[in-house]
């Protein structure tokens, strides 16, 4: 081979990404698309029940839902933004998840 081709060699395997840089992307395109679907959900809810403009009122979808996730985050399905909706109903996960945590612990502690 001649020199022309170790410089092409070297150039073709310094121009591979990393596997690194790989992961990071599948990771951030997974948290893309979990995010797109989570707001889709919220829109889905909201013509379901009513809330969104032109959808007819639906009272029973609209009791479920207020009693799935709380009364105030069901008026929230009322925004046409549902990305307010998602970070609420994080904030409440979140909360719920430290909440059932903290009672486990205690629980341990005085047994």
């Amino acid at each position: 081979m001649g020199r022309g081709s170790d410089k092409m060699m070297i150039l073709h395997n310094t121009c591979k990404p990393s596997t690194t840089f790989i992961k990071y992307f599948q990771a951030s395109n997974q948290q893309h698309i979990s995010n797109q679907l989570a707001c889709r959900a919220v829109s889905a809810c909201a013509g379901l029940g009513g809330y969104s403009d032109n959808t007819p009122e639906n009272p029973a979808v609209k009791a479920s839902l207020s009693a799935l996730l709380t009364p105030y985050l069901a008026r929230k399905l009322s925004n046409p933004d549902p990305t307010e909706v998602r970070s609420c109903f994080l904030s409440l996960l979140i909360f719920s998840v430290l909440s059932v945590l903290s009672l486990l612990c205690t629980y341990r502690d005085n047994s």
